[in-house]
């Protein structure tokens, strides 16, 4: 019996291995150089500064479809005016253009107390954030962060939304009028 090669196995595994890997990497760049056009100006600016624990490397792009920041400090946006600023270190900020409007996510960096968590609570009913409030807090002991839960939703007389959420980290969403 001889061995006869199926006309299928014309490539050796290795070139076939790489074409698959690649296959996905060409296709990803035709369609970016495809929709050039139609892209958003985005312009990436990084704040060099020594990255250390209390001051985190910033990086941040800004397009007109949106916001997104990683790190830094408390980004002077039309959505983040309409809050109280946290005593938290931010992880991430992204703001999204949607069909009805804006939305932003922040999220922090550190676990925090569920004392430190209400006071926040606090600081937005002070803001203004006092229409349809929906609230839990849960907590086994409200020293330990990691056994900790609230969450706050609220609208404010203009009619933006929060939704304030941790379980040991936080997170605030928000939403624009309409959306």
């Amino acid at each position: 019996m001889q061995n006869a090669k199926s006309p299928q196995s014309g490539l050796s595994g290795l070139p076939r291995k790489a074409l698959v890997l690649l296959a996905p990497l060409m296709l990803t760049f035709s369609l970016a150089a495809c929709n050039e056009e139609d892209a958003p100006q985005t312009s990436l600016t990084r704040n060099d500064a020594p990255q250390n624990a209390t001051q985190p490397r910033r990086v941040e792009a800004k397009a007109q479809s949106g916001f997104s920041q990683v790190g830094g400090e408390w980004p002077d946006l039309e959505l983040t005016r309409q809050l109280p600023e946290p005593d938290m270190q931010i992880a991430f900020v992204l703001e999204r253009m949607t069909p009805k409007g804006k939305e932003l996510t922040i999220e922090f960096r550190e676990l925090v107390t569920l004392d430190h968590m209400s006071a926040y609570a606090e600081q937005l009913k002070n803001k203004g954030f006092t229409f349809d409030v929906e609230s839990s807090a849960e907590a086994e002991s409200r020293e330990s962060p990691r056994i900790a839960s609230l969450s706050y939703k609220a609208k404010n007389r203009a009619g933006y939304a929060v939704h304030f959420h941790c379980l040991g980290k936080c997170v605030i969403d928000l939403k624009s009028p309409g959306s």
